[in-house]
């Protein structure tokens, strides 16, 4: 009979609701629960490892080959994410009481399996059996390993390790100068295919019942080592750290310990290794969860290939005799540790405590797992393994059936989470790839750090658990009425792009702040953006239109905010970069600060905008305050800048403000309240000269019905005067509107009175001075030359009657005007 198929697999739990999954713990799934064929004992889970879509669970007290003979089962994870049997795994020449499976690694296509108790010449000597997995999927034996010169009880093969095509075997009761000092054996792949002992590591410092080589643990070019020694009290234990160097040898690096060594607390019982960070098991550890709560240490390599503890992990609601530290994996991002013996279902149960690295490098516990199943005493959490998001944990003395059968616990590590199915995926775009409209998507950040172009045309509703950041790579564009909203369950989670992000049309964003960085570029959309606190361009660029509210709008120096259609800004705005109007009205519903660049452009092509219309432009209801080195530059009769409150310029340099062609309007802040308006320019009379642009001219001055404008002179933006004045082309004061010139004058060659002024004379009309063909003011032979220069022809400038040529009526005109203009 085919053993695979009596295999019980429990598949993936029941989809979670909808109102689950809303903060980060919630996507550590549980995918699925594996158990063998029910044997008393058989311990399945005894030793796990994984390799992306391969998995293997050892079964050291199977019978297959004869009692505790031992067996390894092989999974592969299908497309649907379920976990099959594939393939059963025993040792060519098994017997009773090897122990097959007590001890297994996995790297890519390689396998090492440890037999303990192997028998030779010896009772016990020990052997590793080394497995290669072909094209179709199956593993086959390449080499069993064994030492030449083994004695009994060695027990070669009790801890094994494999990283990349170098296989470590330790054998931690093998005697040396003492009982039990231990060793650990290298072996290399070989171009014949053949493993071949390269190197026997010994313990620095020999001692009786040291068990160097306890427990093994490589990542490319490192090894870890452990062993019981005593050297900080009885059994306290140490990491010892190997290195190979560019000559092929392996070289000794340092010795890891506990910050304060405890007798019996088995400092590195368990160890794991991945690129440059070590956890370091410390599972009968007494601390402040009690004693034998046990406790994990974090050691960082250094720039100087020194390792430094940097963190003491202690589980949130440890307790007494949990063992936390017996079992433990990581990668870069995730760690699991095992706390074997805590009593979540019954006495001794077990548990799991899931940890990240966060943005500045430290490890915070993020979940604690619990088996949907457990038994007293079924140590869930004695054997972990992680391979990308996919975790394998066993408990290999769980009474599944019958007592110590053990079994085996998949779980998935998440980023998105589909609340409607309960279904898992790693990052948006497979999750997005096959859900329906209106979907519930709950989301971690790492589900944006992805390099792809993601799109959908279903609404869906994003829920992050956490602030996000959408990634350099990554443009996103949701469909439209798609969501993005903050969990309720999270305390304060920030949208940061820095990537590209179209926002769904008719959608909704909800954060507590929005940023871009990175030259990131996101385009609103006419989708309501709501913020708890600021909208922030710090980098890159904005094109809004629609609805934003939040606490403040903030474009920062090397951010710019463009304006690609009507948009109502639900807060103050300071601007210390560029906001620029393409088409369309910026309205501010509260203060404008201004230290940047403000300016309207007519369309160039971004943003599918189209051509301005008259009376774009930018609509402020509070004050509106422009910094001395501040620019606004509105160079086209189409833009309209309206303010309701005090309008306050301090700008002196006259190039930074392009208004000439402009309309100001004053629009009134409320019934009976003044505002303020800065006069700029110097006083050169009623002449063109003051119209010139270095002189801070204005198209269009409106004071708008319900407005009371008193003119200040708070800058000297020319001239140190008094006052300064005001050039307009045309002056307009609405019926219902007031200004009060406050002694300050302004000169327009068109005035449009409705409503009311304080001294009208200080309104003094510009009339055209007929024969100035130059325009300074006088009337002279530089004139006379520039008319005789045209004469009979169509030049317009000198045409002073407007009749088509220059002739002797527009001579007569000039004499007749001689000398300085009058006005």
């Amino acid at each position: 009979m085919n053993r695979l198929l009596t295999v019980f697999l429990f598949g993936a739990i029941a989809p979670i609701g909808v109102s689950q999954a809303q903060v980060i713990s919630d996507f550590a799934t549980e995918q699925q629960v594996v158990h063998e064929l029910p044997n008393d004992l058989d311990q399945f889970g005894s030793a796990v490892a994984i390799s992306n879509d391969y998995a293997l669970v050892g079964v050291m007290g199977d019978d297959f080959n004869g009692g505790f003979s031992g067996s390894v089962y092989s999974f592969v994870r299908q497309p649907a994410g379920t976990w099959t049997p594939n393939q059963l795994l025993v040792a060519s020449d098994g017997a009773s009481d090897d122990k097959f499976g007590f001890a297994l690694d996995m790297s890519g296509d390689l396998a090492i399996i440890g037999a303990y108790g192997k028998d030779g010449f010896w009772a016990t000597e020990g052997a590793a059996y080394i497995f290669e997995r072909r094209f179709d999927g199956t593993w086959h034996e390449m080499q069993k390993l064994v030492l030449d010169d083994a004695v009994a009880n060695d027990r070669f093969g009790f801890t094994v390790a494999i990283s990349g095509e170098t296989a470590f075997v330790g054998a931690p009761y093998r005697n040396g100068d003492f009982s039990d000092t231990g060793s650990v054996y290298i072996y290399d792949l070989q171009t014949d295919d053949t493993w071949s002992l390269v190197a026997e590591l010994l313990p620095p410092k020999q001692g009786q019942f040291n068990d160097f080589g306890k427990h093994v643990d490589a990542h490319g070019n490192t090894l870890l080592v452990t062993e019981a020694d005593d050297q900080g009290g009885e059994s306290s234990g140490t990491v010892h750290v190997y290195e190979r160097n560019s000559d092929g040898l392996w070289v000794y690096i340092t010795a890891l310990k506990a910050p304060v060594p405890q007798a019996f607390a088995g400092f590195g019982f368990n160890a794991s290794i991945f690129e440059d960070t070590i956890f370091a098991g410390c599972p009968s550890e007494d601390n402040a969860n009690g004693e034998n709560a046990g406790s994990t240490y974090i050691f960082e390599r250094q720039d100087d290939n020194s390792w430094l503890n940097t963190a003491t992990l202690l589980t949130s609601d440890g307790a007494t005799a949990d063992y936390f530290g017996y079992g433990i994996d990581h990668t870069n991002e995730i760690a699991v540790i095992g706390a074997s013996a805590s009593d979540e279902l019954a006495g001794g149960s077990g548990s799991a405590y899931l940890y990240e690295r966060q943005t500045d490098g430290s490890w915070s516990e993020v979940h604690k797992l619990i088996p949907s199943e457990g038994s007293p005493g079924a140590s869930y959490g004695v054997s972990i393994a992680i391979s990308d998001r996919s975790i394998v944990i066993g408990a290999p003395a769980h009474d599944a059936v019958l007592s110590n059968d053990g079994c085996a616990f998949f779980h998935d590590w998440n980023n998105v989470m589909n609340l409607d199915t309960g279904d898992g995926f790693m990052d948006i775009e497979e999750a997005i790839a096959i859900a329906w409209d209106r979907d519930e998507l709950a989301v971690r950040n790492a589900a944006f750090d992805i390099d792809s172009i993601v799109l959908t045309e279903n609404k869906l509703d994003f829920i992050a658990v956490e602030p996000v950041d959408i990634g350099s790579e990554l443009m996103l564009l949701p469909g439209d009425g798609s969501t993005f909203v903050a969990s309720r369950d999270v305390a304060a989670a920030g949208f940061t792009l820095s990537g590209r992000f179209i926002a769904p049309e008719g959608g909704e964003i909800l954060f507590d702040e929005f940023e871009l960085t990175n030259s990131a570029q996101f385009l609103q959309n006419n989708c309501r953006l709501f913020a708890n606190g600021p909208f922030t361009t710090s980098d890159g660029v904005a094109y809004l239109t629609g609805d934003l509210l939040a606490t403040k709008v903030f474009t920062d120096t090397a951010g710019a905010n463009r304006v690609a259609g009507d948009t109502r800004v639900f807060s103050d705005y300071t601007n210390a970069g560029a906001t620029i109007i393409q088409e369309g009205i910026l309205y501010i519903y509260g203060d404008l600060e201004n230290s940047g660049t403000l300016t309207g452009e007519f369309n160039n092509g971004l943003a599918g905008g189209g051509t301005p219309e008259p009376g774009d432009g930018f609509s402020v209801g509070g004050n509106y305050s422009i910094g001395v080195d501040a620019t606004l530059s509105l160079p086209n009769p189409v833009w309209w800048l309206r303010v309701g409150g005090d309008l306050d310029i301090a700008i002196d340099t006259p190039q930074h403000f392009a208004m000439s062609e402009a309309t100001i309007e004053l629009n009134g802040l409320a019934p009976g309240l003044e505002q303020t308006l800065e006069t700029l320019s110097a006083d050169f009379g009623a002449t063109e000269s003051g119209f010139d642009p270095s002189n801070f001219p204005i198209g269009t001055l409106r004071i708008a019905n319900g407005s009371n404008t008193r003119l200040v002179n708070t800058h000297q933006n020319t001239t140190n005067t008094p006052c300064e004045v005001l050039y307009t082309e045309t002056l307009v004061i609405e019926a219902g509107a007031s200004l009060t010139t406050a002694g300050c004058q302004i000169y327009t060659k068109e005035l449009i009175l409705a409503g009311t002024v304080d001294d009208s004379s200080n309104i003094v009309i510009v009339t055209a001075c007929v024969g100035d063909i130059n325009g300074d003011d006088i009337v002279n032979g530089v004139d006379l030359s520039l008319l005789l220069g045209a004469w009979n022809s169509d030049t317009a400038y000198a045409d002073l009657n407007n009749d088509g040529t220059m002739n002797g009526t527009d001579l007569t005109i000039l004499l007749g005007a001689w000398g300085p203009c009058s006005r």
